[in-house]
């Protein structure tokens, strides 16, 4: 078996507050037995993320 090295850190894009968006350095946690820690090539942004930076991160759940 092959064991790779986990990161100590990762970067994430974080919407702090409406019209605060930044390149944060974050912490990796170790992962549980259920869990797995993956490396991503790209990723993306949904229409949710623009509707909290663009106003807010309020949520109405009904």
């Amino acid at each position: 078996m092959v064991e790779l090295l986990q990161p100590k850190l990762t970067k994430a894009l974080v919407i702090h507050h409406q019209d605060d968006l930044r390149l944060d350095t974050l912490p990796v946690t170790a992962p549980s037995a259920d869990e797995a820690i993956i490396r991503l090539s790209w990723g993306g942004i949904c229409g949710s993320d623009m509707h909290y930076f663009a106003h807010g991160g309020s949520v109405l759940l009904f």
